[in-house]
């Protein structure tokens, strides 16, 4: 076997134990997030809060699987597909807007919203961000040019794949953009921050 092959052998192996060893409770949420989401008359961006919810709890597992951690940004310099319902998620959670017209990038452009080797919209990434969790015990083939020939397993399950393109689909946000046609690079930490200290006041 040669070094790929390693690599992708590994990943599959953490990967089935990670689904093997999940604990019930998470799996059992998990199976009924798309009848919850589908029975549900609220705003899909409300609903989409929910589904990262438990996103963010499936992600806590799994991080014990991942070499995957703040300050590793390989997975930013590739693109990133986003629908337009990411789009407003984001406009809409920290009040920024899109750029009225396409922007010129080159295929070595990272994401716009990739500051010191960070997201800065970490808790508003989109969806497609929130699945790419490599299982390999590097991020070594995440890097944009190795990584366009080694195919490795990603965080997938059905109920939130469905859960998700339901609320694509209801919305009528399934256009798909390359993120960094849309938005500006930029900083919004301090932004986010703002927001976060304001919740914070308003829940004390």
């Amino acid at each position: 076997m040669n070094t790929l092959e390693i690599s992708q052998q590994t990943a599959y192996d953490n990967y089935h134990a990670c689904i093997r060893q999940m604990p019930r409770s998470l799996m059992v949420r998990e199976k009924k997030l798309f009848k919850f989401i589908k029975k549900s008359n609220h705003d899909p961006i409300k609903m989409l809060w929910k589904l990262y919810a438990l996103m963010d709890d499936l992600y806590a597992y799994v991080q014990n699987y991942t070499p995957c951690k703040k300050g590793c940004s390989n997975c930013c310099w590739i693109p990133i597909s986003v629908t337009e319902l990411d789009v407003y998620f984001i406009e809409r959670s920290l009040r920024i807007r899109r750029n009225k017209i396409k922007l010129a990038i080159l295929p070595e452009t990272p994401c716009p919203f990739l500051v010191s080797n960070s997201c800065s919209i970490y808790m508003y990434r989109p969806f497609v961000c929130r699945k790419n969790v490599t299982f390999d015990n590097s991020a070594k083939w995440c890097h944009a040019k190795l990584g366009a020939n080694a195919a490795m397993p990603l965080l997938q399950f059905d109920g939130i794949e469905r859960a998700y393109h339901h609320l694509v689909n209801i919305s009528g946000a399934n256009r798909i953009y390359d993120i960094r046609d849309i938005f500006a690079r930029c900083d919004t930490t301090p932004l986010i921050r703002t927001r976060l200290r304001n919740a914070y006041m308003v829940s004390s």
